[in-house]
């Protein structure tokens, strides 16, 4: 899929500490658009200063999953600083927004407001940790995503007033929310 024009500009005296250092920009594409630095140095692959912009369907594209629903709004991922380890990371000091968004499935659509998450690593584990407050839905989640290709999720919501009837009937499955309203998930694998 076309992504559009790519312009770099290499850093020479970035050779003088080690590095291999390239500024790039993406653009040309509504909804695509990517600028800041990466290169490779003594440490490895990294990435820094570096915002990735792209339309929630095409994230949506890559996310494998069984269920009838579609994704729209645009996600921001910025990555302040960024040094790859073999699978994902040593360093990862990041942020990942999804605005404008909402879900869309048979049941109805559901506007989760501005979604936050903070990306970090340790010991080499992918660490995502982050929140959404609408009048459909509060919610607060964790992920980790070992090198070994483990994953755990956990967090909670809390349904609002505009949360679509559809799938208010359906929260039923999941048992009885805790005293604060929350009804909480947790998956591993």
């Amino acid at each position: 899929q076309p992504l559009g024009a790519i312009n770099w500009q290499f850093k020479p005296l970035k050779l003088l500490t080690g590095n291999a250092d390239v500024a790039v920009r993406l653009s040309g594409v509504p909804g695509f658009s990517a600028r800041g630095n990466v290169g490779y140095g003594l440490g490895g692959a990294y990435a820094s200063d570096l915002l990735f912009s792209m339309p929630a369907r095409f994230v949506q594209s890559f996310v494998p999953y069984p269920l009838p629903v579609s994704l729209a709004g645009q996600f921001d991922l910025t990555l302040r600083d960024y040094q790859l380890q073999q699978p994902f990371c040593d360093v990862l000091d990041g942020t990942l927004a999804w605005s404008q968004g909402n879900v869309m499935s048979p049941m109805g659509t559901v506007d989760p407001g501005l979604v936050m998450a903070n990306l970090s690593c340790d010991a080499g584990s992918v660490l995502v940790n982050g929140d959404s407050d609408s009048e459909a839905i509060q919610t607060e989640f964790s992920l980790s995503l070992s090198p070994d290709q483990q994953y755990s999720v956990s967090g909670w919501f809390i349904p609002g007033d505009a949360l679509p009837e559809g799938l208010k009937s359906q929260l039923g499955w999941l048992g009885a929310p805790d005293s604060e309203g929350r009804y909480r998930l947790s998956f591993n694998g």
